[in-house]
């Protein structure tokens, strides 16, 4: 062999031996790398969603996501101040391990305008582990006076349709004789109530085939498909109803995007009894009690009053003499002793509840604003500004003030203003605050003052009012209108107690609701 070409395989071949060498590294660190991956670490994530504006004393409860964190790792909300980020949190944040889910509450705007926010996962030496987009969080200008307005709203302007149904057999009337007395006596209170913005229409279906509760309401709600509610008349009197069930989510400002609103999926359906729609002594103002439910009006009461009952102290939730959902009877009349006993004629409900269903024009509505002013304020059924709003330091807080006076549909024992505490805090409902805010039947109203078994709420001409850090004083009339001065810039109170405190005081602190 030439000595060149000899030299020529040797190259080769050495050349060769490289290339085998070099692969096979690879394929070793393809293999460490594929068993690397096996027992790698997943990253750890977190997510959120930031709100894009605040009100000005909020403190904002925000929803968080975790996956993976690692022991030691801390979740907290986080401002960026001068270029740096800081914690702007109640507390040093929240300990989380692995997967979950929890609630953090940001301090909120207070006197800012507008603040830069994120929430962040930190590791045991405060190392961002992973964090949210940041965002500019604006100051509210336009506060909601109602919370989940969409949801309340959703069956209380324009046609309202009820199919009327027996359960079982019943005394004294048939499901054609029940929507007779509902399109004859009910319809037009509300009516009047909603000044033509709201039109119940009652349709008799007949007799459920079962007397089963239970099985009546699922048979209803399945052959009144695609109507917004059920009526069913039993003889058992139950006497309650329900509005819409999404309005139970009280965890988004929006619980019934995307869900039914219509049967069966709604579960819209209202009980009661004969008693309350047949005969001379019919107790109708509990058929628009009952119904008012439907439209997620809760109970007025002041959460001070407990009455001994067979042995027993227990609360009453219906201790509001000026408004349907509080005190059915007309005042004077009945007792507690004897909870049949009494004139169950109609009355109209609080403002906040015609506002929440839609039912009072923007214009007619103010929110008091400097340390004092006086109004010119007239009745549900007139023109002109009828509901002056006085607020707290929290917009879901405030006190509302309306004229009532005399007419066939609410026949009160006074005429004047009358005042109501509105409390959409979420203390209000849940003693724990996990909800973002109360609404429906969890919202809390009462009458202001809040004096068990009185009419100190209803404010008459030449008197005057302290109640929860504002001075309400009626100065004169002219017509259906009184003129109403506030002094006092804004209402301060306590969150009023969720219902449960009247029931078992001992769950709450500080027992029943104290004096507004």
């Amino acid at each position: 062999m030439r000595p060149r070409m000899a030299h020529l395989l040797v190259s080769l071949a050495l050349a060769a031996g490289c290339l085998l060498a070099v692969a096979g590294v690879s394929a070793a660190r393809a293999q460490v790398g594929a068993t690397s991956a096996k027992v790698a670490t997943p990253r750890p994530t977190l997510s959120a969603r930031l709100p894009a504006t605040a009100a000005a004393q909020a403190r904002p409860l925000l929803a968080v996501t975790v996956r993976d964190a690692p022991r030691g790792a801390r979740v907290l909300v986080q401002e960026r101040t001068r270029g740096r980020w800081r914690a702007a949190g109640d507390d040093d944040g929240a300990r989380v391990r692995g997967d979950r889910r929890l609630t953090l509450r940001w301090r909120g705007l207070r006197s800012r305008d507008a603040v830069q926010l994120r929430i962040a996962l930190l590791d045991r030496r405060d190392r961002t582990l992973d964090a949210t987009d940041s965002r500019t969080v604006l100051l509210r200008s336009d506060e909601p006076l109602v919370l989940a307005a969409d949801a309340l709203r959703l069956h209380s302007l324009g046609a309202d349709r009820w199919d009327v149904w027996t359960c079982g057999a019943v005394a004294g009337g048939d499901a054609a004789a029940a929507a007779e007395v509902l399109e004859e006596r009910v319809a037009p209170f509300y009516a009047w109530l909603s000044n033509g913005r709201y039109e119940q229409r009652f349709r008799a279906r007949g007799a459920l085939d079962g007397d089963d509760l239970s099985a009546c309401a699922s048979e209803a709600a399945r052959a009144s498909a695609g109507r917004d509610g059920a009526l069913i008349v039993q003889q058992l009197d139950r006497i309650s109803a329900g509005a819409d069930a999404c309005l139970g989510d009280a965890t988004r400002l929006d619980p019934c995007a995307g869900q039914p609103t219509v049967l069966p999926g709604n579960e819209r359906i209202a009980w009661l009894g004969p008693g309350q729609l047949f005969g001379a002594d019919a107790h109708i103002s509990t058929v628009v009690h009952e119904l008012g439910h439907t439209l997620g009006w809760p109970h007025s009461f002041t959460g001070r009053l407990r009455i001994e009952r067979e042995g027993a102290e227990v609360g009453v939730e219906y201790d509001d003499p000026l408004d349907v959902m509080g005190y059915e009877r007309l005042w004077g009349t009945g007792g507690w002793d004897d909870p049949g006993a009494g004139t169950f004629t109609p009355k109209a409900t609080q403002a906040f509840n015609r506002i929440a269903a839609g039912w009072v024009p923007d214009t007619a509505t103010t929110v008091h604003d400097r340390p004092s002013a006086t109004y010119s304020v007239g009745p549900l059924d007139g023109d002109g500004l009828q509901v002056v709003i006085v607020p707290t330091a929290d917009a879901r807080a405030f006190l509302t003030l309306e004229v009532r006076v005399q007419r066939p549909f609410d026949p009160l024992p006074g005429e004047g203003v009358v005042v109501h505490a509105i409390d959409q805090r979420p203390a209000a409902c849940d003693p724990d605050e996990e909800a973002v805010g109360c609404w429906g039947d969890q919202l809390r109203a009462s009458p202001a003052p809040n004096t068990p078994e009185s009419l100190d709420s209803l404010v008459t001409v030449g008197e005057q009012v302290d109640v929860a850090g504002v001075r309400i004083a009626v100065g004169g009339r002219v017509g259906d209108r009184f003129t109403v001065t506030v002094d006092g810039a804004r209402a301060r109170f306590e969150p009023l107690k969720p219902t449960l405190c009247l029931y078992v005081p001992d769950a709450c602190v500080g027992g029943l609701q104290g004096p507004l």
